[in-house]
C-alpha cells in the first residue's frame, strides 16, 4: 500500500509541475499578446499620420505642376510718332518683355526645385508607410498567434486540472487506511514542509496572475517615448537639411568662381572690342571727319548685350540717316562720296541721283562737290514733262 501510494504522490507531483509549466506558458503568450497589441496600435496611428501626409504631398504636388507663370508687370500704352508710326516707347517695352522673361525664367527654376523636393520627400515617406504596412501585417499575425496559444494552454490547463482532483481523492483514502504505528521525528518534519508548501501552492493560485497591471504600464511607457521618437525623427531630417545645406553651398561656390572666371574673361572681351571699336572710329573719322558721326554699337535690351552695327548720321546733325529728311540725305550722300574719293584718290565722276525736287535751288547749287551732277526734278505735276538740270 505504502509503495501504491508512493507512485500516486509522484504522479501528482509530475501533474503539479506540468500545471505549473503550463501557467507559466500561459502568462508568456498573454504577455506577448499584449505587447503586439499596444505595439500595433501605436504603427497604425504612426501609419495613418504618415498616409495624411502623402495625400497632403500629392495635392501640393498636382498644385505645383499644374501652376503657371503670371506676370504682375503691365506693360504701358504705345507712343507713336504721328509723322512716321515709329514706336517712341519701344525701349520700355522691350525692358519689360526682359524682365517678364528673366521673372518667368526664375518662376520655372523655384517650380522644378520644388517638384523635385516633393517628389524625393513623397518617395521616402512611400517606403516608410510600405514598411509601416508590413508591420501591421507582422503585429496582427503575432497577436493572433499569441491569442491562439494562450487559448489553446488554458484547454490544457483545464485538462490537466480535472486529472487532479481524482488523484487528490485517491492519495488522500490511500493514506487514511494506512494505520501508522510509528511518526519519527523526521517524518514529523516532512509533513510540515508538506503543509507548508500546500499553503505556498494555495496562496499563489489565489493571487491575481492577469499581466494587466504590467500591460497597462507597457501602454503608458510606449505613450510616453512617443515626442521623443519626434524629436529623433525631426533630428535626422535636420541632419539630412544640412547635409543638403553643405551641398547647396558648395555648388554656389563653384558657380560663384565660375561665375567671376567668366566675368574676368568677359571684362578681356569687353576690352579688346572696346580697343577694336576705338581703332575703326578713329579709321572712319580719318575718312570722314566729324561732320557725319557713325554709330558702331547698338544696345541690345532683349539679349542684354550690345551688337556691332554701322549707321551713319546726316551732315552736321545728329540724326540718323535713315530718319533725315530727303534733302539732308541727300547732301550728306554727296559728302561721304567726296571723302571716299578723297581716301581712295578717285577722279571726279558724274553723280546720278533722282528726286531733286526735295532740295530746293540754293541748296541744289551749293552741293558740295565739284563733279558732274545729273538728277531728275519733277515741276509738272501731271508728269507730262521730264526736265533735266545740268550742272
Amino acid at each position: 500500500m505504502i509503495a501504491e501510494l508512493e507512485i500516486k504522490r509522484n504522479k501528482l507531483d509530475t501533474l503539479n509541475n506540468e500545471l505549473a509549466t503550463i501557467n507559466n506558458s500561459m502568462f508568456h503568450a498573454n504577455h506577448q499578446k499584449r505587447v503586439s497589441e499596444n505595439e500595433l496600435i501605436t504603427t497604425q496611428k504612426e501609419l495613418q499620420e504618415k498616409e495624411e501626409k502623402l495625400i497632403t504631398l500629392r495635392s501640393d504636388y498636382e498644385r505645383i505642376a499644374n501652376s503657371e507663370f503670371v506676370s504682375n508687370i503691365e506693360l504701358p500704352e504705345e507712343t507713336k510718332c504721328p509723322e512716321c508710326g515709329y514706336l517712341l516707347n519701344s525701349d520700355v517695352f522691350e525692358s519689360i518683355r526682359e524682365m517678364n522673361r528673366k521673372n518667368k525664367i526664375k518662376f520655372t527654376n523655384d517650380k522644378d526645385r520644388k517638384l523635385v523636393e516633393i517628389g524625393d520627400e513623397g518617395k521616402q515617406l512611400k517606403l516608410e508607410v510600405e514598411n509601416l504596412k508590413l508591420k501591421v501585417v507582422d503585429l496582427t499575425s503575432s497577436v493572433e498567434k499569441n491569442s491562439k496559444n494562450y487559448d489553446d494552454y488554458n484547454s490544457m490547463l483545464e485538462k490537466k486540472s480535472k486529472e487532479k482532483s481524482p488523484l487528490e481523492e485517491e492519495i488522500k483514502n490511500l493514506s487514511s487506511k494506512m494505520e501508522i504505528e510509528f511518526e519519527s521525528e523526521d517524518t514529523r518534519k516532512l509533513k510540515s514542509n508538506v503543509d507548508m508548501l500546500c499553503s505556498k501552492i494555495a496562496t499563489e493560485k489565489s493571487m491575481d496572475t492577469t499581466t494587466q497591471e504590467i500591460d497597462d504600464r507597457i501602454i503608458k511607457a510606449n505613450e510616453s517615448k512617443i515626442p521623443y521618437v519626434d524629436i529623433i525623427s525631426k533630428h535626422e531630417m535636420f541632419k539630412q537639411t544640412q547635409l543638403e545645406i553643405k551641398r547647396i553651398e558648395d555648388e554656389a561656390e563653384d558657380i560663384a568662381e565660375k561665375q567671376t572666371s567668366h566675368e574676368q574673361q568677359l571684362a578681356i572681351v569687353g576690352d579688346f572690342m572696346k580697343t577694336k571699336l576705338d581703332m575703326i572710329s578713329e579709321n572712319v573719322e580719318s575718312v570722314f571727319g566729324t561732320r557725319v558721326k557713325f554709330t558702331l554699337v547698338r544696345a541690345n535690351i532683349k539679349e542684354g548685350s550690345w551688337e556691332e552695327v554701322c549707321f551713319p548720321s546726316v551732315i552736321d546733325k545728329e540724326t540718323p540717316f535713315i530718319r533725315g529728311s530727303e534733302s539732308e540725305r541727300i547732301r550728306t550722300g554727296i559728302y561721304m562720296i567726296e571723302c571716299i574719293k578723297k581716301k581712295l584718290n578717285i577722279p571726279d565722276v558724274p553723280i546720278i541721283f533722282d528726286r531733286s525736287n526735295d532740295l530746293d535751288s540754293n541748296n541744289l547749287s551749293n552741293l558740295e562737290t565739284n563733279a558732274q551732277i545729273i538728277t531728275t526734278r519733277v515741276d509738272d505735276v501731271n508728269f507730262k514733262e521730264v526736265t533735266l538740270t545740268h550742272k
